[in-house]
């Protein structure tokens, strides 16, 4: 299962990284939401694309991030942190 996570967002943030050039054009301050290496929604409102992606992609890998021009560092929270 964690095998399956990290390849997602390692999947997602690459996508990102490919997508950024564009949406720094047309995104900036944005947010964005990314699935199977696809653009799926944005919005300027976080916690409303938030939702929605969790309405539509219940169970599934989406990464959220805000367009900026500041590199930023995505991070997979740690298993250790993880309570069950």
């Amino acid at each position: 299962m964690r095998d399956a996570l990290v390849c997602a967002f390692q999947r997602e943030r690459t996508a990102f990284q490919q997508f950024l050039p564009l949406l720094l054009k047309t995104h900036v301050g944005r947010y964005v939401a990314l699935a199977d290496g696809n653009l799926v929604d944005e919005d300027k409102d976080e916690i409303k694309l938030a939702k929605r992606i969790e309405q539509r992609y219940r169970n599934r890998f989406v990464l959220i991030r805000q367009v900026c021009r500041e590199d930023t560092e995505d991070q997979l929270p740690s298993p250790e942190g993880e309570t069950g």
